[in-house]
């Protein structure tokens, strides 16, 4: 599994410095749904797992929460922090397959175009659910060409979650609010 993933890393490591320029603009439609989806607050606690470049951090830092950016391309990350400077980001070079924190440790968890570099998407997934806080909410994206039937059924199924595919955007996106119960809980969203 390894080579595969430094297959992957080595392809962001090399686009680093055009990342921006080639999706920002596509990135921040998926980032107005996401942010509609979760609401976010200055109280909140984010984790951006798979950050890049930290164009939805960007995104983000306007509404005041607090953010952590995660991803395993040590030259997305340097990338990232040489344009945001802020006390309340955080950077952190990890594989979102094994994140470095403590169980509950999020209000929002957010993986914005990541399910098409991930090789267990259901690992994956408990691993994003396992550091948000009961009654937080996770979103992922990925793909729609890449979006596997497996996630589907397991968005839907196991976690009750709303996918979102909206014919011009370039992902299918998933949300769900983590409850102690179910595991899940239904959002609605306006379109």
């Amino acid at each position: 599994m390894w080579a595969a993933k430094k297959k992957i890393l080595d392809s962001y490591l090399d686009s680093a410095d055009s990342y921006d320029e080639l999706y920002g603009e596509e990135q921040a439609r998926k980032f107005r749904v996401t942010t509609q989806l979760i609401q976010p607050t200055e109280e909140d606690f984010v984790l951006d797992a798979g950050c890049g470049t930290a164009l939805l951090m960007e995104f983000l830092l306007k509404v005041g929460c607090y953010l952590v950016g995660v991803d395993f391309a040590r030259s997305m990350v340097k990338k990232a922090k040489s344009k945001i400077r802020s006390r309340k980001v955080d950077f952190v070079i990890a594989d979102v397959d094994a994140l470095p924190f403590a169980p509950s440790s999020f209000t929002k968890t957010l993986a914005i175009t990541l399910v098409q570099n991930l090789f267990d998407p259901v690992a994956t997934i408990s691993e994003l659910d396992r550091v948000t806080r009961e009654s937080g909410f996770v979103v992922v994206s990925g793909l729609r060409v890449k979006w596997p039937e497996l996630l589907t059924r397991l968005m839907k199924n196991e976690r009750d979650a709303k996918l979102v595919d909206i014919p011009d955007l370039n992902d299918i996106i998933a949300s769900y609010q983590k409850t102690p119960k179910f595991g899940s809980m239904n959002l609605n969203l306006q379109t």
